[in-house]
């Protein structure tokens, strides 16, 4: 793809910009097959703008995942928030945010979730979980809103809602690998409801009430997924479908976990390529009901 600069902004050079767009298409290539997928069905004015916000969430990941340095994620931090930054990445989301619209508040944010990782992790309960992943991953849903064009104040709360069931899939979907990082987002609360603890998770043992408490959160997951769904209908038309696809791909990890009796401590479920195709059909056929049903204004879902 090529980047292109709108000459009415200097905010960032010219080459400063395309380089961080194709760190974006080839992170994009490399670890985020589901949204590429997605991306791939939106508007191709948008692909690189996108790009720029993957390299983004992508950096911040990898910061904790890969190389666990909370400097750098301060570092980047204290960038987006300066007004003549030297990092590249900070100036490409300051140029998203001057032309979009999109929030740094809600990037620094996301950076504040991820550092949270970093330390020794477990949820105490669902209101834990749910803040932490508003941090993570609804913020991410909303500066995506803005970049796809929606502006109706209505649409956020599916915006954010939609984020909240795509992370909580991830916490399911990621049981045995964060809790070889020692690592455990299954809430305590709902362990203890099966008399198990986060370290039964650590080792491993218990693997029925765990897999229980897996449904059980991917069954929260839907609560969303169908507010995500309700939300549709205040993207354009046009950039629709890429969000309907996302959704569907992700929420059908759930079901596909349900469906077969996959366990989570087993490693991640891969959703088949021939699922995912029926999956993009079944999106189409959700934007073009959305575009003309005459229902009630949508109502997200609360996370209280």
């Amino acid at each position: 793809m090529t980047a292109t600069l709108p000459s009415t902004d200097m905010a960032i050079d010219d080459a400063t910009w395309a380089a961080v767009v194709r760190s974006g298409h080839a992170l994009l290539a490399q670890k985020a097959r589901t949204f590429r997928l997605a991306t791939a069905m939106l508007p191709a004015g948008l692909h690189d703008d996108i790009a720029v916000l993957y390299a983004f969430c992508r950096t911040a990941d990898d910061l904790v995942d890969e190389t666990g340095d909370e400097l750098a994620l301060l570092r980047l931090e204290r960038e987006l928030g300066s007004a003549e930054p030297a990092c590249a990445l900070a100036q490409a989301l300051q140029h998203l945010s001057r032309r979009r619209g999109l929030s740094l508040a809600h990037a620094q944010s996301l950076l504040a979730g991820v550092r949270q990782d970093l330390g020794c992790v477990r949820m105490e309960n669902d209101g834990q979980l749910l803040a932490y992943s508003w941090q993570v991953a609804s913020t991410v849903g909303l500066m995506m809103s803005r970049l796809l064009g929606v502006d109706d104040p209505a649409a956020m709360g599916h915006a954010a809602d939609l984020g909240l069931a795509m992370q909580l899939t991830n916490i399911v979907r990621d049981v045995r690998e964060d809790a070889a990082r020692g690592r455990v987002y299954l809430p305590r609360t709902r362990l203890a409801a099966h008399g198990l603890s986060s370290d039964d998770v650590l080792r491993g043992r218990q693997r029925e009430g765990i897999r229980a408490v897996c449904l059980e959160l991917l069954d929260l997951a839907d609560r969303y997924y169908a507010s995500g769904e309700a939300g549709l209908r205040y993207i354009p038309l046009r950039a629709r479908v890429g969000v309907a696809v996302a959704q569907r791909v992700y929420a059908s990890i759930g079901w596909r976990i349900r469906a077969t009796g996959h366990h989570p401590l087993d490693g991640r479920l891969v959703v088949p390529r021939s699922e995912k195709l029926g999956r993009v059909g079944e999106a189409l056929a959700v934007s073009v009901r959305t575009s003309f049903s005459r229902l009630p204004a949508a109502q997200h879902t609360s996370p209280a």
